[in-house]
């Protein structure tokens, strides 16, 4: 399991040369769980994921029952939207990923503090974020925090990659309906906190979040994370307002789509994002016909 070479850009020897191989050179991003390093070896630039000592006691609990953790759902998946990942492990009690570096900022940080690198591209923004959870679906797999922060760009700002499986479950895993609380609260589907279940449904929900995130500039649920379940579910009483009355800077479909994805009720949203996928393109087909 431990210091797999994934593919392309490194030496095909297939171990891992060590931590100590590669220079830190600054510091990405840093969460509660881990830190991202922008780092420099011979073979050129990457991004370092170290995992903190509370993660690795749990990324350890994983392992111990026979789960999947981060690294071995960045191995296992390939798609032109997703981070690459060269190498995941563990060494000297210290778990890491040795990843693509993208350059680029986050889609959060685009979306409040850098609107231009998205002004003109938002639909296309949407579509290929649908397209890469449509495949991360097909392959049995709920990523459960699907939100702007875990989705970067590269240097160009061409393309936008998810960078974050901390805490995806397969869906056939023994723990899906008893999975605890977890994931970017704002993002959430309400049946995550009445009955803490995970389904493709739940991905969707947080796709719809994004997206009307992405075309207001505002989040449709804001919660205190201190009380975020009673919070949440008091929001959850009264539908946001559609998109289309925040900004005029929107397709027609728009509204329905992500109305339909942020549907309080699972079985009103899209089954999968396959079929959010399918609406979206289907928008951006309509919209290329009229130019």
């Amino acid at each position: 399991m431990f210091g797999l070479l994934k593919k392309r850009g490194l030496e095909q020897s297939g171990s891992f040369p060590g931590l100590a191989a590669y220079d830190r050179v600054g510091i990405i991003q840093e969460g509660s769980r881990s830190i991202l390093y922008k780092v420099i070896s011979p073979d050129g630039e990457f991004c370092l994921k170290i995992f903190k000592e509370n993660a690795a006691i749990t990324i350890d609990k994983i392992l111990r029952i026979g789960m999947k953790w981060e690294g071995d759902w960045n191995l296992s998946l390939a798609h032109e939207n997703m981070v690459e990942t060269y190498y995941a492990g563990k060494e000297n009690e210290i778990y890491y990923l040795l990843l693509e570096y993208l350059g680029g900022s986050t889609l959060l940080h685009c979306i409040y503090f850098e609107p231009k690198h998205i002004a003109h591209r938002k639909l296309e923004t949407a579509v290929s974020i649908t397209e890469c959870v449509a495949y991360i679906h097909s392959q049995g797999i709920i990523h459960r925090d699907l939100c702007p922060k875990n989705f970067m760009f590269d240097d160009s700002y061409e393309q936008l990659k998810i960078i974050d499986f901390g805490i995806a479950l397969s869906t056939i895993d023994r723990v899906l309906k008893r999975a605890g609380v977890t994931g970017t609260p704002s993002y959430m589907a309400p049946e995550i906190f009445a009955n803490r279940f995970y389904s493709m449904q739940t991905d969707v929900f947080a796709l719809g979040v994004t997206l009307y995130e992405l075309y207001t500039g505002v989040k449709p649920y804001k919660v205190n994370i201190t009380d975020a379940e009673a919070r949440l579910m008091r929001h959850f009483q009264a539908d946001p307002p559609k998109p289309s009355e925040l900004t005029s800077d929107i397709p027609p479909g728009m509204d329905e789509i992500i109305t339909r994805a942020m549907s309080q009720q699972s079985e009103e949203r899209y089954e999968s994002a396959a079929e959010m996928h399918q609406a979206l393109s289907m928008v951006q087909r309509e919209l290329s016909q009229q130019s």
